[in-house]
């Protein structure tokens, strides 16, 4: 520790203190970012931990717990927000959000659960006397890559995608900002991601994906597609707007019929041609160069 300002490792070695000192905590796993060799490597990762205990609801019962990891901006519980149902494996999840900046996302799973634990990506487990975690997947093992895609989710992806495109020119000819980058930036995006995840995998021989929400996308793209991905986004202008869809569905298209082409599947050309005229004629309505 410099000046009072917590490093990485301070931060650690204070998580493996606590669960040494408390003898509730049976085990400790690392995963997420900080397990993975292949992730950048910033300040900014996540402690993604998961803590074995012998006794959840005592954890569950007394929240200060936690005032042992440092003071808090904000402090989060997923499990018990917005009438989630209650997990089947007993666990409960805590989110800390430090003043400091770093930031732990904690889970607390009875001991029991480990008879059908999983790990779900990247892990190191740096605690655990009494050997009670599943052997990590090895150093460099695919996780998060895509499947590659089948004749129907690619046909549904690409249907979706031009389906979805009229009611963004429709929210736009209204002036209606918030309904047309609802469905350009929420729903019709996501078929977007959905091929470029394909092509990422498919360019590495399905060794690498493009990572939560695509953030190894700049990474994994050349220049140019990355530089008409980036088109896709725009402001709230109008005009913008526009030209963001119209960039969404050139990319969309280039990307599509080359993992049509590389997986011997169909690509809707038909629909393609006649929702881009659709979409030239709703601009042209709309008045807006």
């Amino acid at each position: 520790m410099t000046d009072g300002v917590r490093s990485d490792d301070d931060l650690l070695d204070l998580i493996l203190a606590t669960a040494r000192a408390d003898e509730r905590i049976r085990a400790l796993v690392l995963s997420g970012s900080r397990a993975d060799p292949t992730a950048p490597s910033d300040a900014l990762r996540d402690f993604d931990v998961v803590c074995v205990v012998s006794d959840v609801e005592s954890f569950r019962d007394d929240r200060d717990w936690i005032d042992a990891f440092g003071e808090t901006a904000i402090v989060q519980h997923p499990d018990t927000m917005f009438d989630t149902t209650p997990r089947s494996d007993g666990g409960t999840t805590t989110l800390m959000q430090f003043t400091d900046g770093h930031r732990i996302d904690l889970t607390l799973l009875p001991l029991q659960a480990m008879a059908h634990f999983r790990h779900d990506g990247p892990a190191v487990v740096p605690y655990d006397p009494d050997g009670v975690v599943p052997p990590p997947p090895p150093t460099g093992a695919r996780h998060h890559v895509p499947a590659p895609p089948t004749a129907d989710a690619f046909a549904d992806t690409c249907n979706e995608f031009w389906w979805l495109a009229p009611y963004v020119a429709k929210g736009l000819v209204r002036g209606e900002t918030t309904y047309a980058r609802h469905h350009l930036d929420t729903v019709m995006r996501a078929q977007l991601m959905r091929v470029l995840g394909w092509w990422v995998a498919t360019a590495s021989g399905f060794t690498r994906g493009p990572g939560k929400a695509g953030r190894f996308l700049r990474r994994e793209l050349d220049p140019a597609t990355w530089t008409l991905l980036q088109a896709t986004y725009a402001d709230a202008d109008l005009g913008r707007s526009w030209n963001a869809l119209e960039a969404m569905t050139v990319l969309f298209r280039r990307v599509a019929r080359d993992v049509a082409v590389r997986f011997d599947l169909a690509y809707p050309e038909r629909d393609d041609e006649r929702v881009t005229t659709l979409l030239r004629r709703m601009r042209a309505r709309s008045g807006v160069e």
